[in-house]
């Protein structure tokens, strides 16, 4: 997934734009070298800040466009829910698609390998309580 992927993503359950990211892992690409700036129009990803409190000058698209996240959380800080990035790929399912499939397996597999590296706050204000007690 690439940090500008948050100026296009908003909550499936509350539609809040935009969200809160937590990466876990990046890896680094080739550049592309964007000849147009900003790369993105509302929100920075790589930055977490709105692209007109940022300055033109300031933002460095190349450099954004040359991350990709492997492993991380995209949180809303709406709702409080939170969504794996799991293999570079953001799985933002609606709550009955994550609590009756088995993307609750692969979720509960993601939250054994990543639970310490998750802020404390989202742990404690996530409305499913799927972070507490999987060990």
């Amino acid at each position: 997934m690439r940090y500008a992927s948050l100026n296009l993503l908003a909550c499936p359950m509350c539609r809040c734009f935009p969200l809160k990211l937590y990466v876990f892992e990046e890896r680094t690409l080739t550049s592309i070298g964007v000849s147009e700036k900003p790369f993105c129009d509302v929100f920075c990803g790589f930055c977490g800040r709105h692209t007109r409190e940022i300055g033109v000058d300031l933002i460095n698209c190349d450099l954004c466009l040359s991350k990709d996240i492997v492993s991380g959380i995209i949180v809303c800080e709406r709702c409080w829910r939170w969504y794996p990035i799991i293999g570079g790929v953001a799985l933002m399912y609606p709550d009955d698609i994550r609590l009756s499939t088995r993307i609750r397996v692969v979720e509960k597999l993601f939250i054994r390998k990543y639970r310490d590296r998750v802020p404390g706050h989202v742990i404690a204000r996530d409305p499913l309580k799927l972070l507490r007690g999987v060990r």
